[in-house]
């Protein structure tokens, strides 16, 4: 009798750890399952991803295609650097970029602009500003991109002549997914009247990036 209790309790023990093993083995499986399915929701936000940068690239090539030429105004910071690249893509030697050279800009900042405009193959204008002449900037607001796009559209302005041809616009990036309603840019090239026919490029945080 006490060898049929030993072997029954070790059926027990036996029967147990088999339906721990099996509930381990169905855990590993909706595990598995779980990842899988994560897997794949990833790749369709990857595709979807895909699918929209190439759509704004294109809307971007668009965009440009219909300039007869573009005057790129030009600081080498990412923006208006990934729009440069994309005006050369699209518009060959119809691009210069511009650069205002003010005092305050550091000459290593300067420099990176001169070396990134000639690895883009386009022709480079820096032009002297000062926007610490201006009351507005020196008060150093929230308004201080207004006062140096407008300092540089009225730079642009003068040296029309020697910069493009009248009908090539002053071509510059501006960020949608923080614009917003404030536009410096448009607004400093609206008050130049006709010295000045800027052309704004919506850019995405995406495009910037890629």
């Amino acid at each position: 009798e006490a060898e049929v209790q030993h072997k029954s309790q070790v059926i027990l023990e036996q029967a147990t750890e088999i339906e721990l093993l099996y509930e381990q083995v169905q855990q590993q499986s909706l595990s598995a399952a779980r990842l899988k399915e994560s897997f794949a929701r990833q790749q369709q936000v990857l595709r979807a991803e895909g699918d929209a940068a190439v759509a704004e690239a294109a809307r971007l090539r668009e965009q440009l295609s219909v300039l007869p030429g573009a005057v790129v105004a030009f600081s080498a910071g990412v923006d208006s650097t990934a729009l440069l690249h994309a005006c050369c893509e699209v518009l060959g030697a119809r691009v210069v970029a511009v650069t205002a050279d003010s005092p305050s800009l550091p000459r290593s900042e300067l420099q990176e602009a001169r070396e990134l405009a000639a690895a883009l193959g386009a022709r480079h204008v820096v032009l002297q500003t000062d926007e610490l002449a201006r009351e507005g900037y020196r008060q150093n607001a929230g308004d201080r991109c207004y006062h140096c796009k407008k300092e540089l559209f009225v730079r642009v302005a003068e040296k029309r002549d020697l910069i493009a041809p009248e009908g090539w616009p002053v071509v510059y990036g501006a960020i949608v997914d923080g614009l917003g309603d404030h536009r410096p840019g448009q607004v400093a090239a609206e008050e130049l009247g006709q010295g000045v026919r800027a052309h704004v490029v919506h850019l995405k945080v995406d495009e910037i990036q890629g």
